[in-house]
């Protein structure tokens, strides 16, 4: 399908939405699992929009009904999948890259890269509510799960910000200097937070407080990019480098608690201990290209 910059689960578990060079697309997901094989259908895709360029970066809501995507070099635009011929256009910000979303779908945040400062725009309305760091150049942003904090990461701190006053909450230095734009991921249930603290480094910290728990580091130092946790918060993935750090929390938090050092927040439900069952994907490519396999 070309160059494809989002791949999106949709909350209900049942539809896929990619953007990029072929549009916005919505791909429903059919599973069916039984104790010898699963097989897993994607599509045939739906086409919900022509995007104006080769862009794609996306963003969607909890409720999966809200997605903005970076559609051009200086503005995003917002679709409600229910309604997606309908469309918003937030700009102007130019050299915009990053962009984020609400929880709850009410506002965006759109942050740069080699650009200047970030800004929060209504969904609604697509009036800019604040502009926020204006001075920072190559800012990433993120919404805490419960939707009452907003992180931008630039090259040099992590700041905080109270939703929807904008008011500074608190910043954290990145100690050693980690280059652009940080990143951030929070644990589904928003208690834990990862930072690209520097080019090696993850600190895991409490968000409420900007308290740190721990610092990851790993035996081959290299830059630090995307980061995800598992849905149990017991896994944290890094893009490094076009490889994948993958740390283990559940073991590490067990070799800690031995030592008395464990930090001060409940365990992680007991692991899955199911053998996963070997799963075939058949992909519908409909009018796309065809049928493949």
């Amino acid at each position: 399908i070309g160059p494809t910059l989002a791949a999106l689960f949709h909350p209900n578990g049942q539809e896929l939405i990619t953007s990029g060079s072929s549009g916005l697309l919505r791909w429903p997901l059919a599973r069916n699992i039984d104790e010898a094989v699963g097989e897993l259908r994607i599509g045939p895709p739906q086409k919900l929009a022509e995007l104006a360029t080769n862009k794609g970066r996306a963003a969607l809501d909890q409720n999966g009904r809200k997605i903005v995507i970076d559609e051009s070099r200086d503005s995003a635009v917002v679709f409600d999948l229910e309604q997606p011929t309908k469309r918003l256009r937030l700009q102007p910000h130019p050299k915009l890259h990053y962009i984020a979303i609400s929880p709850d779908g009410r506002w965006a945040a759109t942050g740069t890269w080699q650009g200047t400062g970030v800004k929060v725009w209504d969904v609604e309305s697509g009036k800019l509510e604040a502009d926020l760091m204006p001075d920072r150049v190559s800012a990433t942003t993120a919404f805490s799960p419960d939707g009452k904090l907003l992180v931008v990461g630039t090259g040099i701190e992590y700041a905080f910000f109270e939703v929807p006053s904008w008011r500074l909450k608190y910043r954290l230095a990145r100690e050693h200097g980690g280059g652009h734009g940080g990143h951030v991921a929070f644990t589904r249930d928003g208690r834990v937070a990862a930072i690209a603290q520097s080019r090696p480094l993850i600190d895991l910290i409490d968000p409420d407080t900007g308290h740190r728990l721990a610092t990851l580091e790993p035996p081959n130092p290299t830059a630090v990019g995307s980061l995800v946790f598992t849905p149990d918060g017991s896994h944290l993935a890094a893009e490094s480098n076009n490889t994948i750090q993958l740390w283990d929390l559940r073991r590490i938090r067990e070799q800690l608690a031995a030592l008395g050092l464990d930090w001060d927040l409940p365990s992680y439900a007991a692991a899955d201990q199911q053998t996963a069952t070997p799963l075939e994907v058949v992909v519908d490519m409909g009018a796309l290209t065809g049928s493949r396999r």
